[in-house]
């Protein structure tokens, strides 16, 4: 009984500094665009000039043919070469998604930090690319109770790095109707 009682305050103690260590800077909004939210009208649509050289102003690209999902131009990141879009769920962002050249990583993850304070969780993996080659690649995380951030040093290539800032609910909501698809498809077999 007293190992219990020791067992359990042991626990309690993790419990209460996982709870200090909260992610304190958790963002409702990245780029003036909410998370989790409808794509707000504040955020104007990119003219019919592509890439959006008309404006310096962040603006969204809608895709007639992928209506979950938008192209954003002009992203305050300067002297960063980047492509960005947005992912939606029943109407609402699910996530903003930033890939730039991989030489741009130390310095997106540093304004990451700056930004948002250390990543709550970091991973270091060695990646093989199908020559033989290996590269270390990082993956930090920065997890809150509403939104989320991963920052992945190669991402799918070697010279590409992206960054995510998602939506918890709206990602378990796309996932939860993406595997109810896959029950559904499976039965009729």
């Amino acid at each position: 009984m007293r190992k219990l009682g020791i067992c359990l305050a042991a626990a309690s103690a993790l419990v209460a500094t996982a709870a200090s260590a909260q992610w304190k800077l958790e963002p409702e909004s990245v780029f003036g665009i909410q998370l989790g939210a409808p794509l707000s009208d504040a955020v104007p649509r990119c003219g019919p000039i592509y890439p959006a050289v008309e404006s310096a102003k962040l603006c969204v690209r809608h895709y007639p043919k992928l209506p979950n999902m938008a192209g954003l131009e002009n992203l305050p990141l300067s002297g960063i070469k980047h492509s960005a879009g947005l992912f939606f769920d029943e109407g609402a962002v699910m996530a903003l998604r930033v890939e730039v050249a991989h030489q741009s990583y130390e310095t997106l993850k540093a304004m990451l930090v700056e930004r948002y304070g250390p990543p709550t969780t970091s991973e270091t993996k060695v990646l093989t690319s199908r020559v033989g080659v290996a590269y270390q690649s990082e993956s930090l995380n920065w997890l809150g109770k509403t939104n989320t951030i991963t920052l992945t040093e190669r991402e799918g290539k070697v010279d590409a790095s992206v960054v995510s800032f998602g939506n918890v609910e709206r990602r378990a909501s796309a996932e939860a109707r993406r595997k109810a698809a896959i029950a559904e498809g499976a039965a009729k077999f």
